[in-house]
């Protein structure tokens, strides 16, 4: 997923499933180039990359606008903008108020992933979805304890180390230990 290879699973989208192109720029390009650029598309950023296509860093429109035309883009851009790869979830960027750039693992710009809100069928297409997650879940847990009655702590022992084992991260682990707890508080355990 890294190389933008295709990739297998249920667990996506991934933020390298569904990209858009970046409006790109090199560094020793003049702010007028780039200003007219980004009027020709319609952009208000452009992603400032060098002969590789690697990240260096980013230019706003307003910037260059403010900027002396025969100036080159070096010395308006921001550097190193921040950057996610594509096997990042794209439901942990729903929160983003800018589109997000991908990157390979080389640091090479793969395009950008515009932001958006979920839509009321978004939202409920993905509780559906978790909601059969959880109870496949609550399964796993009947059948790993057979009959015994665990208690709280040795249920989410057993998940938290099931996800580890799975290849997530603790947080990722933590974070969705406690969205099943809050899906259950309100569902209520089947």
């Amino acid at each position: 997923m890294a190389y933008g290879l295709p990739v297998e699973g249920e667990e996506g989208p991934f933020a390298g499933s569904d990209l858009d192109e970046a409006t790109t720029c090199g560094p020793d390009e003049t702010v007028e180039e780039v200003r007219q650029r980004l009027v020709d598309v319609g952009a208000e950023r452009a992603v400032v990359v060098n002969d590789h296509n690697a990240v260096l860093g980013l230019v706003q429109r307003p910037d260059l606008e403010r900027s002396t035309p025969d100036d080159v883009v070096a010395r308006v851009m921001t550097l190193s903008p921040t950057t996610v790869r594509p096997s990042v979830l794209s439901s942990s960027l729903a929160d983003a108020d800018s589109p997000v750039l991908v990157t390979d693992s080389e640091g090479r710009l793969m395009g950008e992933m515009k932001a958006h809100s979920a839509s009321g069928s978004e939202v409920e297409s993905e509780m559906d979805q978790l909601q059969g997650t959880f109870l496949e879940i609550a399964h796993t847990v009947e059948e790993h304890f057979e009959g015994e009655d665990p208690s709280e702590v040795q249920v989410r022992s057993f998940l938290y180390e099931r996800l580890l084992t799975e290849g997530r991260t603790p947080e990722e682990a933590e974070a969705y230990l406690s969205a099943m707890d809050e899906f259950f508080g309100e569902a209520g355990p089947s």
